[in-house]
């Protein structure tokens, strides 16, 4: 399809309502999904159980679950808002076209703001492939403690050299400044520009 983010939209907020329903876990199957506006999952409650979302691949290739953000103005792509406790597998987030402006984005924002709390990813990729993009990085941080990358891979390709990971500043992308990134874990991850 020229655009699955109605979709992946409904997995982000079926997963937030479980969060504040004890948890749960949801399969996202192998395939490409185009997604052309922030991918949200917004949290307005401190009182969340664990989710995990599972792709059957996180890097690129067949039988992956590929995000591929490609917004038509300047957008984020995935946004963790305020979650607490969201695990991502197997899961790979490629940025496609000009317009994205962070490719992940972990923050505490909206109303009321808590802290985005022990967020994992595992066996995850964030990739953009464009020379020419407006991204300013590939993972932005801010106001998160315990945000966890294990296992992933994090890289650009056809000269877009841009920051891979950014910790404090704007949620954004727009400009630098504060923010937290407290205790930020990378295991076993490859971060690299080719």
């Amino acid at each position: 399809s020229t655009d699955d983010w109605d979709a992946l939209q409904d997995v982000a907020n079926v997963a937030v309502a479980l969060s504040t329903n004890g948890g749960g876990e949801i399969y996202i199957p192998a395939g490409a999904y185009i997604i052309r506006d922030e991918w949200l999952f917004q949290i307005a409650s401190d009182i969340v159980g664990p989710i995990t979302i599972t792709g059957a691949g996180g890097y690129s290739g067949d039988g992956a679950t590929q995000l591929i953000f490609a917004p038509t103005t300047t957008k984020r792509g995935l946004v963790l808002s305020s979650t607490q406790q969201f695990h991502f597998k197997n899961i790979a987030s490629i940025g496609s076209g000009d317009n994205a402006a962070v490719l992940s984005a972990i923050a505490a924002e909206g109303s009321p703001v808590f802290s985005a709390f022990m967020n994992t990813f595992e066996k995850c990729s964030f990739r953009m492939f464009s020379s020419r993009s407006a991204i300013t990085g590939l993972i932005r941080i801010r106001n998160a403690a315990l945000t966890r990358f294990i296992d992933c891979w994090i890289g650009q390709t056809n000269g877009s050299r841009r920051q891979k990971v950014i910790l404090g500043g704007a949620a954004d992308g727009t400009k630098e400044g504060s923010g937290a990134a407290g205790q930020t874990l990378f295991q076993a991850c490859q971060i690299y520009c080719d």
